[in-house]
């Protein structure tokens, strides 16, 4: 017997929403498909503690060893997934540690004889040591294993990878380098010896890096100007050889040895060298100078200068002198030979200057008449020897004794140049700025009392003006009151076109009628007590200068030029 079944006859609309799910179904199940790994595994990696990255390294079955390796400055096959050298900095994603790599070849603390090469000396993480080297000799360090990762389990560690295919850590070595003095020339000559020459491995197949060992192997780094860096990745012993050229006598007869400091560190970096500057020269006068940083961008507004703790230091030396030759991005080298440091000035912080900002200022003295200078602003590390050097400034001091630097003024407190002095009346730089200070803010008192009568804190409809309030007419005021009052001085000899000459004709160099006292007075001189060698009365006296307090108190020895307001 037989049945027919009559099938449900779909809609058009039915047909098209069918269609559609069974589409929407068919794509979601093969992105799920698509999404899911190929396979899973799982492998033991050692406990580092907290703080700890894994770097993954995925091989390529296609790709060659010899592919895989880093190539630098023409050489390859060398271990190293991060290099940064003294001038160049390169740097790789991932690696493979070396087969058969030692756990532990050296002995923390103990100088080991190699056989046929040089002694391996120990270095200990984060301390500095400091050894001689004549020329042509080799020396050569090593970081051992158990240095690299002493604390890798300790919480706050840094600077550990895991290998996971090889079971093995990595971490990442800072070698830093100055050296500190080195050969000298006969006769004070500007010749410079032969730069050191830095040679580093991390393959155990080269444990002697130098010269002769196999190029592919190791890394050259040049000490250029007594500095030199490398930062590369080590899962254990690595090795840095220190290379002294040897002297010939057409490089000149050198005499004495090379010293130098190094340190290794898994933190951070302890020497450094910036090629920007960060000082910018404000004025000098024939004895002293005044410099001043870049903004401190860390500070609010409400942030008392005061309170700061300065963050750089300083090194000074005459740029005709052959002392610091070879030795100008070196710590270690400025501060043994450098003629003028910290000791030698007043360093303070403040806010003069556009923008309010936080900069910290130096005050150099003990400097010659008209002499060039270079000036490295440095920065010192926070709790050990060592610390970052920028590039130097240039400034040539005045060549007269007739202008002195002034900073920090009460009232004037943006004014920090040059002024007219006589060092006979005053002896100290404080005498002469509150000297200045006190007359030009004498002059502000009568403005004060006009600017009161206009009409600053009121209703909109009242303003004297609505572009500008009573605070910015009164700094307005300010700046050119101080501008006028206090000259910026300069050289005689000088011709720059923004200056104009300020002298006296014979017979008027008579000394002062006028004497500032400590507390601020402005008092005559007894006219008895001015007198000729004769006994006779000077004549009067007929000032030269826009500010007469100048001729009748400074009373320079001697002609000046003045910058034109």
């Amino acid at each position: 017997m037989a049945f027919k079944i009559s099938c449900p006859r779909l809609t058009p609309l039915q047909s098209r929403v069918a269609v559609s799910s069974f589409a929407t179904v068919l794509m979601i199940t093969l992105l799920v498909l698509w999404t899911l790994p190929p396979s899973a595994y799982s492998q033991s990696i050692p406990d580092l503690g907290s703080g700890h990255r894994v770097h993954h390294h995925h091989p390529s079955s296609e790709t060659s060893a010899n592919d895989r390796s880093p190539v630098l400055e023409g050489f390859s096959t060398f271990f190293n997934p991060l290099i940064q050298s003294t001038e160049e900095s390169q740097s790789w994603a991932d690696t493979i540690s070396p087969e058969g790599a030692e756990l532990h070849d050296l002995l923390p603390g103990v100088l080991q004889e190699r056989q046929g090469g040089p002694f391996l000396n120990s270095l200990v993480k984060d301390q500095y040591r400091n050894f001689n080297i004549k020329p042509g000799e080799v020396q050569l360090w090593g970081l051992d294993t158990e240095q690299l990762f002493a604390d890798a389990g300790r919480s706050g560690s840094s600077n550990v990878f895991v290998d996971i295919e090889r079971n093995s850590r990595i971490r990442t070595v800072y070698f830093g380098f100055n050296t500190c003095w080195g050969p000298t020339a006969p006769n004070n000559t500007r010749a410079i010896p032969p730069n050191l020459t830095l040679y580093a491995s991390n393959a155990t197949a080269n444990k002697s890096p130098g010269p002769f060992a196999n190029p592919r192997q190791q890394i050259v780094i040049p000490v250029i100007e007594g500095f030199a860096n490398v930062t590369l990745n080590a899962s254990s012993t690595v090795y840095l050889s220190v290379v002294a050229s040897n002297i010939t006598a057409e490089m000149g007869n050198f005499t004495g040895f090379y010293n130098y400091e190094i340190i290794a560190s898994t933190k951070r970096a302890y020497y450094g060298w910036y090629k920007f500057q960060n000082l910018y020269l404000i004025d000098s006068d024939s004895s002293n100078a005044l410099l001043i940083s870049g903004n401190e961008t860390a500070y609010d507004k409400a942030t008392n200068v005061s309170a700061i703790r300065p963050p750089y230091t300083f090194f000074a030396h005459p740029a005709n002198d052959t002392a610091v030759n070879g030795l100008r991005r070196s710590w270690c080298g400025l501060k043994a030979r450098a003629s003028l440091s910290a000791s030698s000035g007043d360093i303070s912080m403040t806010r003069r200057g556009l923008g309010n900002k936080v900069k910290e200022q130096i005050y150099l003295k003990g400097l010659k008449p008209n002499t060039t200078y270079n000036i490295w602003l440095a920065k010192q590390n926070n709790e050990t020897e060592g610390g970052f050097i920028y590039s130097a400034v240039n400034l040539t001091t005045k060549s007269d004794g007739n202008c002195r630097v002034i900073y920090d003024l009460q009232f004037c407190s943006e004014v920090a140049y040059a002024v007219p002095t006589n060092d006979t009346i005053f002896q100290n730089m404080p005498h002469l700025a509150r000297f200045y200070d006190t007359y030009a803010s004498s002059w502000y008192a009568n403005f004060s009392y006009s600017l009161q009568q206009v009409q600053c804190n009121t209703t909109s409809d009242r303003e004297y003006s609505h572009l500008r309030s009573c605070d910015d007419c009164d700094k307005a005021y300010k700046t050119w009151l101080c501008a006028t009052t206090i000259p910026r001085c300069a050289d005689y000899s000088s011709d720059a076109s923004f200056l104009a000459e300020r002298s006296r004709g014979d017979g008027q160099d008579n000394g002062p009628t006028k004497i500032f006292l400590e507390d601020g007075r402005i008092v005559d001189i007894e006219l008895g007590n001015v007198t000729n060698d004769d006994g006779s009365t000077p004549p009067t006296f007929k000032a030269a200068s826009r500010n007469i307090l100048i001729d009748e108190v400074v009373k320079l020895s001697g002609e000046f030029g003045v910058q034109l307001s």
